[in-house]
């Protein structure tokens, strides 16, 4: 596991990196409970390439205090991603398109394999559409 990160805006719990071997390597993060608890939304990331069809390249699950309609959403999914070990350097915010969902969680932190779970249907359901 990495260690801890958060930031007012953004504190990532996974992110993904998806390999064009259709490998992927992903990293959990350790938040404080009480900061966890504070932080309100919880969202999935898709994140792709921006091409003539949509190419997923990396996920993230994140808390904000933020929502996706806030002119500074963007920033707060690009500090995720140049935070992280997995994506930093691999990823290039500004050519890519994010696609976010917002999740509704109630009661404790979500598990990594609940997270892997939910990136992998937002994967699914991102994977072939068009980024504009």
């Amino acid at each position: 596991m990495a260690s801890v990160f958060s930031a007012a805006f953004a504190m990532p719990l996974l992110d993904c990196l998806f390999e064009a071997d259709q490998s992927a390597t992903h990293c959990t993060y350790q938040v404080e409970p009480e900061v966890y608890g504070n932080i309100h939304n919880v969202y999935v990331v898709c994140i792709a390439d921006n091409s003539a069809v949509t190419q997923i390249r990396a996920g993230l699950v994140m808390k904000s205090d933020l929502v996706h309609t806030d002119a500074i959403f963007p920033y707060a999914v690009t500090a995720a991603i140049a935070a992280s070990p997995i994506l930093s350097g691999k990823i290039e915010p500004q050519r890519c398109t994010f696609f976010p969902a917002r999740i509704k969680v109630d009661g404790p932190p979500l598990t990594e394999p609940e997270m892997l779970q939910l990136l992998a249907q937002h994967y699914s359901q991102f994977s072939f559409r068009r980024a504009n």
